[in-house]
């Protein structure tokens, strides 16, 4: 809580033929010390006072301000960091809104106040929800964090990150990180996810935690975390293929011009296991850089697009209690592609010559 932070500065990177990226020394350690500022608030009472407000908003706007200053003397924006200081700096300036510390307060106080009750008592943990009847007839027991003795303490994060949620462990602790997306969730779905990071995952829990993590609660506020500067820094130019181009011809030819274009990017990396995918909360396709070559041809290009296009058209089906995304209807219209066949070989065939034997596939 007193301890000094260290100054953020800037790297430049600079490469050929290549925006210009900006590196914030330090944003982590920044981050790090205002989530344990937050969790240890949420420790105490569901509304913050005017002090801890004070706190938290200065730390906040003081960080965001010294970033931009860094962009701005740099002659770049926030769109020019690198991916992980543009996701620290992104949560940052989505606090800074409007009554968004609040709301987050009161996330993280609620998963506290739950896993608390996970952690002391299974009477509290029953009765914190209103989903009591889905854990009575749970297999396992409900003191789950018994079999764990050594954990004296769970500490609740919220915050910008990449999935849903994750866990670390200490020697005595456990840290719980939960995606900003769930700020709005309402306790059932709070009570879903400490449970199955802390505990074990469960068909049930899952599917609460999955159907709200497609619901536009939480969409719209990874949205607009993703809106701050991602939007801005992302471009579908690549070397050799254009994105937005594939799009229009594709939309064209299998979608009568009717199918809504999302974001379009190439990854940072080269991937080869994982040619593209589709993320819905987000509305974007993320192809894999190693598509980005002259000796791709196009149409394999427009293949795996048009693959993960159709992820957009189709969504996901609950069949039997479980999600599908490779449905029959699915598999169908994969197969109206023209070149499908050749698509299919030629991805192979480079699978077995480049990855060791393994098939690469396009994957959701």
């Amino acid at each position: 809580m007193g301890k000094r932070v260290q100054a953020l500065t800037s790297v430049r990177e600079v490469k050929p033929s290549e925006p210009t990226t900006v590196s914030l020394r330090n944003i982590k350690v920044r981050q790090r010390a205002i989530l344990q500022e937050m969790s240890f608030f949420a420790t105490t009472y569901p509304s913050l006072t005017p002090l801890q407000l004070y706190s938290l908003s200065s730390k906040l706007d003081q960080t965001v301000n010294v970033i931009e200053k860094i962009c701005a003397d740099t002659n770049t924006t926030p769109a020019n960091l690198t991916n992980p200081s543009r996701q620290i700096y992104a949560w940052m300036k989505f606090l800074t809104h409007p009554g968004k510390v609040e709301i987050h307060h009161y996330t993280t106080y609620r998963i506290q106040q739950i896993a608390n009750s996970l952690l002391h008592s299974r009477s509290d943990f029953r009765k914190n929800s209103g989903i009591s009847h889905i854990f009575s007839s749970f297999s396992s027991d409900i003191d789950g964090i018994s079999y764990r003795p050594h954990w004296q303490k769970i500490v609740a994060e919220v915050t910008n990150i990449s999935g849903l949620y994750r866990v670390k462990h200490t020697r005595d602790t456990a840290i719980l990180t939960v995606s900003e997306g769930f700020i709005n969730a309402s306790d059932d779905i709070l009570m879903a996810l400490v449970y199955n990071s802390l505990v074990q995952r469960e068909k049930r829990t899952t599917k609460i935690i999955c159907d709200f993590a497609y619901s536009e609660e939480y969409c719209q506020v990874l949205r607009e975390l993703d809106q701050i500067t991602e939007v801005n820094a992302e471009n579908p130019q690549g070397e050799h293929y254009d994105l937005d181009y594939l799009f229009t011809k594709i939309n064209r030819e299998y979608f009568a011009a009717t199918l809504k274009k999302p974001r379009l990017i190439w990854s940072s990396v080269p991937t080869y296991r994982k040619l593209g995918h589709y993320e819905p909360a987000r509305d974007r396709i993320v192809m894999s850089l190693a598509l980005d070559h002259h000796t791709v041809p196009q149409y394999v290009v427009e293949f795996v697009l048009y693959h993960e296009l159709l992820h957009k058209l189709h969504g996901t089906k609950l069949v039997n209690g479980r999600r599908m995304i490779h449905t029959p209807e699915f598999r169908r219209d994969e197969l109206k592609f023209k070149q499908y066949r050749e698509a299919e070989i030629w991805l192979q065939q480079v699978a077995v010559v480049n990855m060791d034997s393994q098939q690469s596939t396009v994957n959701a």
